[in-house]
């Protein structure tokens, strides 16, 4: 087994950029893993993923694809700048994918957990042309 040493940050601070960026480079310093949660939620439900896969071999822990069409527009979400938390909340408020695409930004920061930096990798995601 490869021996892994996680450290869980719970983030409360409303500009954690910087205190984030020294935590980040010591975890990295440290030979650490750096996981930030930004809600008690968040913070336990990677407590249970670790617990749940402990002693689980590599194969295990490799990502499977979602079959369903919520679980397909969600991981589209979390590469366009938002993890999957906020990803089901924009999907309950938006409905699907083209409602978070046609939101206006106002829309898009009264959703909880998405503030000005999200909103910003998100709507550029969905609205900037593709670089070749």
């Amino acid at each position: 087994l490869y021996p892994v040493k996680v450290l869980l940050c719970s983030v409360d601070l409303d500009n954690p950029d910087e205190p984030l960026a020294e935590v980040t480079q010591a975890a990295f310093h440290g030979g650490l893993s750096m996981i930030a949660a930004f809600s008690d939620d968040e913070a336990a439900a990677y407590l249970e993923a670790f617990l749940a896969y402990q002693n689980k071999t590599a194969e295990v822990l490799q990502g499977r694809r979602s079959s369903d069409h919520v679980g397909r527009v969600s991981e589209v979400l979390t590469t366009a700048g938002v993890n999957k938390t906020d990803a089901s909340r924009l999907l309950k408020k938006f409905k699907n994918l083209n409602g978070v695409a046609q939101a206006t930004q106002e829309e898009l920061l009264e959703t909880t957990g998405i503030g000005s930096k999200k909103l910003a990798r998100l709507f550029s995601a969905l609205h900037e042309p593709f670089k070749s």
